[in-house]
């Protein structure tokens, strides 16, 4: 039962639900300094729970990271699955909340995660009721036809099986454990969004899995688009879900936020607008594509790519150039 609604869902559940969790121990920071602290600005290409095309980040090992550098201790335990509701209550009377991974479909207080195969998918819990028969979570994101947030309670049958029963991309597998966060040190200098990009953008360069992220997203999605079936028409749908939904558009919008307050200057932000029409046209695409299925569209969707491809390494290329630019000093700290 949804207790309450918001209308400002987060960028991603799991690091949502530790921003939240932090906002419990009176500390008030948002995504985009979770992402800038944790890299999670960097995307990479795989497969979702079904094999699917997925493009994006280490959302777990990115809001770890990015918590850290906060100022927060981030512990995980193994689920006990025989005796999981006085563990939780025993984590939550400690830690004030507990974010846990589960499986969608059990998440029963909203009817989309009934009507679609579940997903990984991280909420929080913030109580359990005195007979341990109810669980309160805040789930900052569901992806219904208009995203939002919600409190909500769910049972605790319904949430053990949601904590139990194992999902997994080929990429992640991230269920089994129970989290939760306490201060340990005042948090470092926030004002550090320059040096946290200009990281990112050396590994982006750097890095095969991140460089060559989007080309190989395009040709995960080629081979799907190419058999001309049900197959297709999936992947077609799982890419706009990916762009307008899941990662690409809420992650540069968060990006172009992080680069205004790291000033990194109007070509920067510029090439972020850039890249968000490129790919608010390839989600238009990927519709017209699932609709169908013409090989003129898909040879259009490659084109869309590769610009893509092109833009994001053009705004990767801005920002190390920026920081090269620098005085030496300036360099030295955004390396520390």
């Amino acid at each position: 039962m949804i207790l309450e609604r918001f209308p400002r869902p987060a960028v991603n559940c799991y690091t949502g639900s530790l921003v939240r969790l932090a906002s419990l121990h009176d500390e008030v920071f948002g995504e985009a300094e979770v992402l800038e602290r944790g890299d999670g600005y960097l995307l990479r290409s795989g497969h979702d729970e079904r094999g699917y095309p997925e493009y994006t980040f280490a959302v777990e090992e990115v809001g770890m990271r990015g918590l850290r550098a906060l100022g927060h201790d981030v512990r995980t335990e193994a689920i006990d699955e025989g005796n999981w509701r006085e563990q939780l209550r025993s984590l939550l009377r400690a830690h004030k909340g507990v974010v846990a991974w589960t499986n969608s479909e059990h998440l029963a207080y909203a009817e989309v995660y009934a009507t679609n195969p579940g997903y990984l998918h991280a909420v929080l819990v913030q109580e359990v009721s005195a007979d341990l028969q109810r669980v309160r979570v805040h789930d900052s994101l569901v992806v219904d036809t208009e995203r939002f947030a919600c409190d909500a309670w769910l049972s605790a049958e319904a949430f053990g099986e949601a904590i139990i029963d194992s999902v997994a991309t080929e990429t992640y597998d991230h269920m089994g454990f129970f989290h939760t966060i306490s201060a340990t040190a005042p948090a470092r200098d926030r004002a550090t969004a320059r040096a946290d990009l200009a990281r990112q953008a050396r590994r982006f360069g750097d890095e095969v899995a991140y460089h060559d992220a989007v080309a190989e997203y395009r040709r995960f999605c080629a081979g799907f688009f190419a058999h001309g079936d049900e197959r297709a028409t999936r992947a077609a749908r799982r890419l706009f879900d990916h762009i307008n939904v899941l990662y690409v558009l809420p992650n540069l919008n968060l990006l172009n936020r992080s680069l205004v307050r790291a000033e990194m200057g109007a070509r920067a932000v510029d090439l972020c607008g850039e890249l968000v029409g490129h790919w608010k046209v390839l989600a238009l695409q990927a519709l017209k594509f699932e609709a169908t299925l013409s090989p003129s569209v898909r040879k259009r969707i490659d084109d869309r790519f590769h610009r893509i491809d092109d833009t994001t390494t053009a705004l990767w290329q801005e920002i190390r150039t920026t920081l090269d630019k620098e005085q030496p000093d300036e360099r030295a700290r955004a390396r520390t």
